[in-house]
């Protein structure tokens, strides 16, 4: 783990970056099953895949994070659950 993730300073035997992981991957399968997405909060999913990255590299993160569009289509998203 340390190797695949090597700023994972705080979480020494990847529990943490599993979690996220599982969380994420439940996401990809519930879009890729075509299910609702309603119930999900995205913005905590859109935070686990950044702190992810930053797990493998900060760069690649702010990176990312600068690219991303998802807090602003958030943002718009005329339905709060």
């Amino acid at each position: 783990m340390r190797h695949a993730f090597p700023h994972n300073t705080n979480d020494p035997n990847g529990y943490i970056v599993a979690d996220r992981g599982g969380r994420l991957h439940g996401l990809r399968n519930r879009v890729s099953h075509m299910e609702p997405l309603l119930g999900v909060n995205i913005t905590a999913r859109h935070n686990d895949a950044l702190r992810i990255l930053a797990a493998i590299s900060p760069e690649v993160r702010d990176c990312c994070a600068g690219m991303s569009t998802v807090i602003e289509i958030r943002r718009k998203c005329p339905i709060r659950l």
